[in-house]
Parts: structure tokens; sequence; C-alpha cells
């Protein structure tokens, strides 16, 4: 939106304000921005070079942010893919080995936020490796036994906040930490 401000001496200042949103489809240029950012990663451009290409040409982030990010493009890809409504998410699906989910798609499904599984998968506490396609995204290997384990950890971090965890809780299946 354009305002104009027409002071009392004169003077006329140009301002464009931009209306702050919390989530990537409220943005008014949502469906553009989503076609924009799938044409420039199938040229083969980087997240780094897709976020310097969206800023330039006039898109806006969520949340009063100047700038894209390369992180920002990784992190809006990881959570389109895993809407599975993209060829992405397809592809990434066609990776998983026996045991393993999406990241955002085991969030999903044991209910809880995809930030606080890579933070669990940052610190060692599942095993992920991340998959050979675009959007940075990381299958989770998780078994039934090891579903149940993590959705016992999300129980305890939430009703116990602050407390330390018990080490059966943080060690992956398969794995075993010194005591």
């Amino acid at each position: 939106m354009e305002l104009a401000i027409h002071w009392a001496g004169g003077f006329v200042s140009q301002h464009q304000l931009l209306r702050g949103v919390q989530r990537y489809e409220q943005l008014a240029d949502y469906p553009r921005l989503l076609a924009r950012i799938e044409e420039l990663r199938q040229q083969g451009k980087s997240l780094a070079e897709v976020a310097c290409c969206l800023t330039a040409e006039g898109f806006h982030p969520p949340k009063r942010v100047k700038r894209f990010t390369g992180g920002m493009v990784g992190g809006f890809l990881a959570r389109f893919c895993q809407k599975g409504s993209s060829h992405w998410a397809d592809k990434a699906r066609a990776e998983l080995e026996k045991g393993e989910w999406l990241l955002g798609d085991l969030a999903r499904h044991l209910g809880m936020p995809a930030t606080t599984l890579h933070h669990w998968r940052k610190v060692g506490w599942v095993r992920a490796r991340k998959l050979a396609v675009s959007g940075g995204l990381w299958a989770i290997r998780a078994s039934g036994e090891e579903r149940r384990r993590l959705a016992r950890l999300r129980r305890y971090q939430q009703r116990k906040p602050n407390q330390p965890i018990p080490v059966e809780l943080t060690t992956p299946q398969g794995t075993e930490r010194k005591r």
C-alpha cells in the first residue's frame, strides 16, 4: 500500500506499507511466490540464489522481515513438500527407506511441531539423514517402537518442562549412549 504524508511545511513524504502476516499462505501473492520458487529451483538455483532472486523481484516474507534467506527458502520448501501437494514431496517419499518418515510427516503423526523434531535431530535424539532432493528434506528413522519412544519423549517434555530427560527417552533405537 502506498502512503503519502503531507507535512505542514509543504513537504510530502512517500511510504510503502506492508501488511504483516504470520504465515506464507496469508501473503497476497502466495500463489505467485510458490510458482516462482518452484521455477527457480527447477532452473537449478541454490536456496541462497532463490532467496536473492525473490528479494530482488519484490517478494516479501511474512512477519515483517525485509528479505528472504536461503534458510527461509529451505524451510518454506520443507513445509510445502510435507503437505504432500507437490512433486518435491513425491520425489522425497520415493527416496525413503523402510521405516523412514519425512520429518514433517512424522511431526504431524506425533502431533508436534516440526521445529521440535528438527531440534531433536540436531541434538542426536533421532536418527536422520538428509535426502538428495530440493528443499533440504530430512528422513527420520522411526519404526513402530521408535515412534512410541518419540511419543513418550514428547509427553515427558510437555508434562515436565525444564526437568532432566531420562536417557532412555533421548537415545535413538539401535544406538547406545555411555553413562
